[in-house]
């Protein structure tokens, strides 16, 4: 804000004085020729010119050029390196990278890059190629010769060291942030990273890490150790079940071990999350395996633990694993780097330290083959995408490591193909590549795919697996396999085909815009999607993410363009079902209905998807219904809080305790006032049920067994609401749905769907009135021809340059396996196939007249022939609730004529 400054000499005589202006953050008043100014190019220690401080601004910025580095930080230590009076202190390490020995004396530590001296070291020396550990404890202890500590502390939710000359000028600095108990941020070959175990003292290295296990593993008097564990939910290829986490324990001792209140944790400064019951206990030589749920089970008399805590796969979760005596002493610890699934980390005998281990051996004594790193994954110089002309691609991995690639779509392995220089390409192109070096475990694959001369007016996706998880008899998801059986044609076409499995594969997407922008391009897992049309030649796909294949667990892109949404769990790539020889839009246009409703609906794009590099037609881009999109729908945070459930009771996720109850409650009493209707408004949004019934109801659905509808009973107010989907049966037969939703019974096909609570709810009059009035609205609205009949054509647009190409490339993939030996669908369904442009047009023609004709059968003959008092509405009460829906029926009439 503005001072004055005086200088004094010796004999306290005043020499000079200024007057300093109001300065902001950042700014000196400095002396420049000869004169005084306010400038941002300030200086201290060094001459008042631009020059030198571009030079300290050089080292502010990351140009760290220091002999003397800041190797590694732990900004919470719980069991590493205690000081001389015993207690764990946050600490800075610094290395000297010459040849000689450096004094620090004047040299500064600080937390806070503007005030970079704020703790001096004293007249002490690193040596050369020494490294020397700084405790950040607030003691403030400056003693050569003695541990030193800093006058600040770190924090573990974010800051940074800073390392600066005894000028004040920064000569190294790292920031971090949210760093867990017992993990550093490491220097290591280049960069700094939190995937090496911590190692105060010592090189960052896994053989230094493997002393300081030793070290621990020798004050062990328990002999009892962390022996393997297993993090994330492992999968194998061939199951859609996982496998639960787990970590197993041995006893190295002679005796029994009382494992009573003993901790098991994942976080070192929480050791005791979950504690041993009493009488636990773990035998000479026995591997005790603890499970890893949700729930907490204690079983001492068969020797079964569930621990309620988890790990993750993800480098950034900086987990330590910790076993602890009833005190909270860490008897053990396993830091873990980034774990992958079906790849166990832990101890091999006779060996220090901690690996990836070759094979799992889950309960029992870990075999001698294992990994102390995994190698880094290759790099391509050129990414994925759609280009004009043909392109080389040159390939990248560490230094000492071998690459092989392939270009079928196959994981590659240490027989495939050695990279040896740049890979031409000069047409469509999957290429997939690995690293393997000495030592290490392989690295993850990575897959990019090339697309040449491909010209689309939607955007493209690349799906690409393992052929073999495609089209091999014991494991493809696209063949009938060993186990089916001969059946009718349609329906229960080959009971125990292959592609009936719920099978989950390791996959990759790529999701290219027609501008050939990148999307999205991450590991995944895949599964095939829908029912019975798994039996239609064109398959659609679940598309999931999941750290297990990539580093994420989201897919990080925003691929609706009707959602704000920047993240997804998973996504469908719908091929229209029974639809899909037909319109190839019935669902997704017809579901877009719900958009001005608070009935929950899928959003759609159209794509064009190759299938391993292969042309494999036109897809619709859904968001796919489970707990995750619902929490987005409707903005919760806790989507394991969801209870879902599809037609009658099939319960996806949670609970459908409380639905059940109502529904027994109707059946048994009825709704017969406004007293009851507000019982039955207490369990279901009533105004969101009547949205999607009147929804079902116009378009017609007769495929009502997939009904879904859901509730949050803990962030939302526990009320069941609705989902318009897979409507690939709608405006298709004409049929009464009035009649059909109110007659007693059954709803949809053979009557299966139970409508009590329809009927019962319209025999109150409160309700029907409310359901009539809503149906009107939005008959006039939304569901008028013309609206419908845009919203038709708009599609019909979108899909007409592709439709040609679509079905000369289907066509050819039917001839293809027609005259191959692979099993796909019996012949006799194969050359049933006919979709043609014509065969499209007639659908799409048979569609528009649905729209057409739909409003006035509705409101003219379905409302009045009925003799039940619910569907036959007088003239009077067609007036009330359908003039504006006949006067909109009428408009377009005239409009048509």
């Amino acid at each position: 804000d503005g001072d004055t400054l005086l200088l004094f000499n010796k004999e306290q005589i005043d020499v000079e004085s200024i007057n300093i202006p109001s300065l902001n953050r950042n700014q000196s008043y400095a002396r420049v020729n000869n004169g005084w100014q306010i400038t941002s190019s300030y200086t201290p220690c060094m001459p008042n010119e631009e020059s030198y401080y571009q030079m300290m601004r050089e080292a502010l910025s990351g140009g760290q050029s220091s002999s003397i580095v800041i190797s590694e930080v732990m900004a919470d230590n719980a069991t590493y390196i205690p000081d001389e009076d015993g207690e764990y202190f946050d600490w800075v390490e610094l290395y000297n990278t010459t040849s000689n020995a450096v004094n620090l004396n004047g040299w500064c530590l600080s937390d806070d890059a503007s005030n970079p001296t704020k703790w001096r070291f004293p007249d002490v020396s690193i040596n050369a190629g020494e490294y020397m550990v700084i405790y950040c404890s607030g003691k403030n202890r400056a003693v050569a010769g003695n541990n030193l500590h800093t006058n600040f502390k770190l924090s573990a939710e974010g800051e940074m060291a800073v390392l600066s000359n005894a000028q004040g000028i920064v000569q190294y600095s790292v920031s971090f942030t949210n760093m867990k108990a017992d993990r550093s941020m490491s220097l290591y070959e280049g960069n700094y990273t939190t995937d090496l175990a911590p190692t105060p003292g010592l090189a960052n290295t896994t053989a230094s890490a493997a002393i300081m296990e030793q070290h621990m593993a020798n004050a062990n008097a328990s002999k009892v150790f962390i022996s393997e564990v297993s993090a994330g939910t492992s999968r194998t290829s061939d199951t859609e079940g996982t496998q639960p986490e787990w970590i197993e324990l041995v006893n190295m001792s002679a005796e029994t071990v009382d494992l009573s209140d003993w901790g098991l944790s994942d976080d070192a400064g929480h050791p005791r999350k979950w504690q041993f019951p009493q009488g636990a206990r773990i035998n000479p030589g026995e591997y005790l395996v603890i499970t890893l749920a949700s729930e907490d089970v204690q079983s001492v008399s068969s020797g079964t633990y569930q621990a309620n805590f988890g790990l993750s796969l993800l480098a950034d979760a900086e987990e330590t694993v910790t076993l602890c005596t009833p005190d909270g002493s860490v008897v053990d610890r396993m830091p873990l780097p980034r774990q992958y699934a079906s790849i166990s980390y832990g101890r091999i005998d006779g060996q220090d330290g901690f690996f990836y281990l070759a094979k799992t051996t889950k309960g029992s004594r870990n075999e001698n083959t294992g990994y102390s790193l995994r190698t880094n994954p290759v790099s391509f110089s050129v990414n994925g995408g759609l280009y004009n002309e043909g392109l080389s691609v040159e390939l990248y991995a560490q230094d000492g490591a071998t690459i092989r690639y392939s270009t079928d779509g196959s994981v590659p392995t240490s027989s495939s193909p050695i990279y040896t220089g740049p890979i031409s390409v000069s047409q469509t192109t999957v290429l997939r590549a690995r690293a393997w070096r000495d030592g290490e475990y392989p690295s993850t694959t990575q897959t990019q795919t090339y697309f040449v001369g491909v010209s689309h007016t939607m955007n493209v996706m690349s799906v690409v697996l393992d052929p073999a998880d495609l089209w091999s008899d014991e494991r493809g998801l696209y063949v009938m396999g060993p186990h089916a059986t001969a059946s009718s044609p349609y329906g229960s076409i080959n009971s125990g085909a292959n592609f009936w499995m719920t099978w989950e594969k390791s996959a990759n997407v790529e999701y290219y815009g027609t501008d050939g922008s990148t999307i999205l391009s991450q590991g995944c897992g895949l599964r095939l999607h829908g029912q019975f049309s798994r039996s239609e030649p064109q398959k659609a796909f679940k598309i999931i993410a999941r750290a297990e294949y990539d580093e994420h667990d989201l897919f990080y892109a925003n691929l609706f363009s009707k959602r704000d949404y920047t993240q997804y769990q998973s996504f469908v790539l719908r091929s229209s079902g029974s639809d899909g020889d037909k319109t190839r839009m019935r669902d997704s246009v017809l579901t877009d209905l719900a958009e001005n409703t608070d009935v929950m609906y899928q959003a759609t794009e159209l794509v064009i998807v190759y299938l391993n590099g292969e042309y494999w037609g036109h897809y619709n881009l859904r968001e796919r219904i489970n707990q995750y999109s619902i929490a987005q729908w409707e903005g919760w945070n806790d989507p394991q809080n969801i209870d879902l459930v599809k037609a009658n009771s099939n319960v996806l996720h949670g609970s459908d305790e409380s639905y059940q109850k109502m529904l027994s409650w109707v059946k048994k009493n009825g709704v017969k006032d406004d007293e009851a209707l507000e019982a039955v408004g207490r369990v279901i949004d009533l105004e969101n049920y009547i949205d999607y019934m009147c929804l079902e109801m116009w378009t017609g659905n007769t495929d009502t067994l997939n009904v879904k509808r859901y509730r949050n009973a803990v962030s939302g107010d526990g009320k069941w609401r609705w989902i318009l989907f897979d409507l690939d049966w709608a405006f298709y037969t004409d049929t009464n749905s009035v009649n059909r939703w109110l007659s007693p019974g059954g709803m949809g096909n053979g009557n299966r769907t139970d409508n009590t609570l329809f009927v019962e709810l319209m025999k109150n009059s409160t309700f029907r009135d409310m359901f009539w009035t809503r149906l009107g609205e939005m008959m006039a609205t939304d569901l008028t021809t013309q609206n419908v009949l845009d919203k038709m054509n708009t599609r019909i647009q979108e899909l007409m340059p592709e439709m040609e190409m679509h079905c000369t490339g289907w066509n050819n993939i039917i001839q293809g396996w027609l005259s191959s030996d692979l099993d796909v669908l019996p012949d006799r369904v194969l050359r049933n196939y006919n979709f043609s442009m014509a065969t499209w047009k007639a659908e799409i023609n048979s569609m528009i007249k649905y729209a057409e004709e739909r409003p006035r059968k509705l409101v003219m003959e379905y409302l009045t022939h009925e003799k039940s008092p619910l569907v036959n509405l007088t003239s009077e009460e067609r007036q009330k609730y359908f003039s504006a829906a006949a006067q909109a029926i009428q408009e377009y009439e005239n409009s048509k004529q």
